[in-house]
């Protein structure tokens, strides 16, 4: 499970700290600008985490700069492999989290995407993505229909088997119960979809 931008390291989080002991063999990774997101230290699951850019990069960014630094960052395949990619392995899957109005987001998500499929051609790509609310700027819907472009169409084929959409007005209605009866919000939601997937 890559976790992609703030909003997406912290699904991959609450992810890992909700099912981490339920799903073994299920790696994490969180990938990000800025400084590296503090993460509780359950032993639960290995968290991986890349920070491209440096800190210099924290906040919003426009996507292309996101994704030129993710293309030049030298330890994203690294990573990927420590966190199980494998060329060797059938039915590998990556399922990918990121909000796609911010610029690590729709600039790095594709670019992940590319080095999972050249690192196993025949893992399956899954993608869970927000989009912007209407009444963020401008420069955030660019950067989510950039993003949104990126992984629907590349030069050859789709970059993803599948991607999940959801608006994020939408998403920040929506509430769940989980089992234990507590109420689930955001990243709770996103993280047992993660589940179900």
């Amino acid at each position: 499970l890559v976790g992609v931008g703030s909003v997406g390291t912290k699904v991959a989080s609450a992810c890992r700290s909700t099912y981490g002991s339920f799903i073994p063999r299920l790696s994490y990774l969180a990938v990000d600008t800025g400084e590296a997101p503090t993460f509780a230290r359950e032993d639960m699951a290995q968290l991986f985490h890349v920070n491209i850019g440096g800190p210099a990069l924290a906040g919003a960014t426009f996507c292309g700069v996101a994704e030129t630094l993710a293309s030049k960052d030298v330890t994203l395949v690294p990573i990927l492999k420590n966190a199980g990619l494998r060329a060797q392995e059938d039915g590998q899957a990556v399922f990918c989290t990121a909000a796609l109005g911010g610029g690590t987001g729709s600039g790095a998500t594709p670019v992940i995407l590319e080095r999972c499929r050249s690192l196993n051609p025949a893992c399956y790509l899954f993608v869970v993505a927000t989009l912007p609310s209407v009444n963020e700027p401008s420069q955030s819907h660019l950067n989510a229909y950039y993003g949104l472009a990126r992984l629907l169409r590349s030069q050859k084929e789709p970059l993803a088997d599948a991607v999940i959409i959801v608006q994020y007005d939408r998403l920040r209605r929506l509430r769940g119960v989980g089992k234990g009866g507590e109420e689930l919000k955001m990243e709770g939601l996103l993280s047992t979809l993660f589940r179900l997937l």
